[in-house]
């Protein structure tokens, strides 16, 4: 190996990838529910930082150049100008055997009590392909919830999607 083509590959060892753009701005309207901020360059769906706590904010759509952002969580001590800049990666959820007889909230933290989530395998996109209603398994079995009004009025089935709603 010639001293050019050992210097050539010393070199191309010694790069650095690019790191990804993330292009940040500035809240310049918050209302209690809805952030606005300019300069966000960013998907909606996706998430981002706001403020020096780094407070958890959904992007939700835009209006006349400015991204519209909705909190995660209860946002407080937002100031005019604080720092917006969006979150790495997509949106996706740990899953995994860890979490089987746990409580959590929306962001996937734990709310039960028995410290951090364990045995989390992967990490999962929350935006998966889904099956055509056609092209699901028939729900055949019914599913025993152990509450006698749901059991007795309005009998559950394996594989069956269901949710619960309720009021504030």
């Amino acid at each position: 190996m010639s001293v050019t083509e050992n210097l050539a590959a010393m070199l191309e060892a010694a790069m650095v990838p690019a790191l990804p753009l993330r292009r940040g701005g500035r809240v310049t309207a918050y209302d209690g529910t809805t952030l606005e901020a300019i300069g966000v360059a960013a998907l909606v769906g996706g998430r981002a930082d706001v403020g020096p706590d780094h407070q958890a904010a959904e992007i939700i759509g835009f209006r006349d150049g400015r991204a519209l952002l909705m909190g995660l969580s209860p946002l407080a001590g937002i100031t005019p100008g604080a720092a917006v800049v969006p979150a790495s990666g997509g949106a996706d959820a740990e899953v995994g055997p860890g979490l089987l007889g746990r409580v959590i909230d929306g962001l996937g933290r734990p709310l039960d009590g028995r410290g951090p989530l364990r045995e989390v395998a992967q990490r999962q996109p929350l935006n998966g392909n889904s099956l055509a209603p056609a092209a699901r398994a028939r729900v055949t079995q019914p599913l025993a919830c152990g509450v006698r009004a749901i059991d007795g009025l309005l009998t559950l089935g394996v594989g069956q999607r269901v949710g619960i709603m309720a009021g504030t």
